[in-house]
């Protein structure tokens, strides 16, 4: 999902576990669009602080240059986190 994010921003707004799988709740924002997602996170990869913390000190940071792909689970897309360049409060 690289190409398609250029001119978007993610940024962090808590964390919640469905069904034992951890996510994000990330808002996207740019481009005339205004929306709000669940990311699925199965590597914390530079997220640690993230995972740490639950969260807690890092509502509304934004995670800058957020990679995502994209997988398609029982007729239904999910985003699932691949990387970021880094965190800013």
């Amino acid at each position: 999902m690289d190409n398609g994010t250029v001119n978007l921003t993610f940024n962090f707004e808590g964390l919640t576990n469905i069904g034992g799988k951890d996510y994000m709740k990330v808002d996207i924002s740019g481009s005339g669009i205004q929306a709000q997602s669940l990311v699925l996170v199965n590597n914390w990869s530079k997220l640690e602080g993230i995972k740490r913390t639950k969260g807690m000190g890092y509502h509304g940071a934004e995670l800058k240059d957020l990679q995502l792909d994209v997988v398609n689970t029982s007729g239904e897309p999910t985003f699932v986190y691949r990387d970021l360049a880094r965190i800013v409060d």
